[in-house]
């Protein structure tokens, strides 16, 4: 799955129970129940196309928290807010070691579980779409 759509449940959480004690553990599980959810991948033909996808995601991402910071009533802060990004995407954090440079990091926990639960189709765009526009009409 997509970052900005990791990003936009973990502030969905945020923004629910705003307590850090609370948010941040769900946040770095939340990653991990919406993988299960089949979801979009594209089959990358070289690294490149590959860091390019990410590098855009991390974009669109990084536009959607401003975005959030900006115009979303009642946002509990900027530290708790990237502070929630990160552990929502620490788990793909890991993968993206994995891919690049071959680092294993947590190797039975975040590499073969995380891999394994993951569920990606062409098609699946639609579900990424439909979470991400759900979860911003409740966020804005």
């Amino acid at each position: 799955m997509h970052e900005i759509v990791h990003i936009a449940f973990a502030l969905f959480l945020l923004k629910i129970f705003g307590n850090p004690v609370l948010v941040f553990p769900l946040a770095f599980v939340s990653h991990f129940v919406l993988d299960i959810v089949p979801h979009y991948k594209v089959k990358h033909p070289t690294r490149k196309s590959f860091v390019i996808e990410m590098l855009i995601d991390a974009l669109i991402s990084t536009v959607f928290v401003v975005l959030y910071l900006i115009y979303a009533p009642g946002v509990p802060g900027i530290f708790m807010v990237l502070a929630t990004c990160f552990f929502v995407t620490l788990p793909d954090f890991f993968l993206l070691l994995k891919f690049l440079w071959k680092i294993e990091i947590f190797k039975p926990l975040m590499l073969d579980f995380h891999t394994k639960i993951q569920h990606e189709y062409q098609w699946a765009w639609i579900i990424e779409l439909g979470f991400l526009v759900g979860l911003s009409f409740f966020l804005f």
